[in-house]
């Protein structure tokens, strides 16, 4: 079952490490996804996305589809969060990129309850030495 990443930016990040991870979050949240692509994506394409499909007109940190894609933006990334180095920017990457599969997989976080839900099992994911 693939990983397909395409990085549109020149912010350097591991493959492997997101292949590790997405292979992680298909046993623990079952993933039944054949495919997933990352995108990694400049703030304009993340902008223009935005607006397309969520009428809103300013980029954002990590956008998921249901029919198993992922979008990510580094340099949004970096400003929302007040980052400064490459290590913390790929760091918040990992973990925005375990958020949209946990999404891909059916978890909301609409209530207080769901969001519990979603942030257990995104630790359980991000963490190999979690437990319940």
């Amino acid at each position: 079952m693939p990983l397909l990443i395409y990085n549109r930016t020149s912010f350097v990040c591991s493959s492997k490490i997101f292949e590790a991870l997405f292979s992680r979050a298909r046993k623990i949240v079952k993933l039944q996804e054949e495919e997933i692509s990352l995108a990694i994506l400049s703030r304009g394409d993340m902008r223009r996305i935005n607006r397309v499909y969520r009428a809103c007109d300013e980029p954002t940190d990590v956008l998921s589809f249901d029919y198993g894609e992922i979008l990510l933006c580094p340099a949004y990334i970096k400003e929302k969060y007040r980052l400064s180095s490459s290590r913390e920017i790929a760091e918040k990457m990992r973990e925005l990129f375990i958020h949209g599969l946990v999404h891909i997989a059916g978890f909301r976080h609409g209530t207080k309850k769901q969001e519990r839900a979603m942030q257990k099992v995104e630790e359980k994911i991000f963490n190999p030495n979690f437990n319940d």
